[in-house]
């Protein structure tokens, strides 16, 4: 199960719910390191298998849809990138690179089943200390305000592989916790 789930990126997530996802959005950027974004999206949960159900979402057909707004900020002063014809990739910058996302979910349009809001700020960091290397830090804060279903909250990324995965929390497993706050630090040499 879990080599099987490592390669496919299957889990716990892809056995419970099947998900359609639509969106629509806008990127402007004002000058290089700093873009805001807009996008609309739909997203259609349905539980797989006769062992999972959606309980109390008020619709009956058991299956919850969310319509979201976000705008999201980035800024990152003298961000350097590497593009090509597919997109681009951050290369970084010597001074900490700010994000902020607010989402806001819209109960109605759409068949949208979901009312909340959803504020994300982060900021990171990496720092060069010569022939030492690079300590990378990264900060990271959320709150949600609204009763949203456990799919909608924050899943801290668990690990139950046999890779290290430095973004996830190793020793614990998938969906061990669910949170509607949290504050996140990593620190990496």
């Amino acid at each position: 199960d879990t080599i099987l789930a490592t390669v496919s990126g299957g889990g716990i997530g892809a056995q419970v719910a099947g998900l359609k996802e639509y969106r629509l959005g806008y990127e402007q950027e004002r000058f290089e390191g700093f873009y805001n974004q807009v996008e609309i999206s739909r997203k259609e949960l349905t539980p797989r298998g006769s062992d999972f159900d959606f309980i109390g979402n008020g619709g009956g057909d058991n299956r919850l849809v969310s319509t979201e707004v976000s705008l999201y900020t980035h800024f990152g002063w003298k961000e350097r990138f590497l593009s090509n014809n597919l997109g681009r990739v951050s290369l970084g910058s010597t001074h900490p690179i700010f994000d902020a996302r607010f989402t806001m979910g819209l109960a109605g349009p759409l068949d949208g089943d979901i009312d909340y809001q959803k504020l994300v700020l982060g900021v990171s960091h990496r720092i060069s200390l010569g022939t030492l290397g690079y300590l990378r830090y990264l900060v990271e804060g959320c709150k949600i305000w609204g009763d949203v279903p456990f799919p909608f909250l924050f899943i801290p990324p668990g690990n139950e592989t046999f890779v290290y995965l430095p973004n996830a929390y190793n020793t614990m497993d998938f969906f061990e916790f669910l949170a509607d706050q949290y504050v996140s630090a990593s620190l990496s040499y």
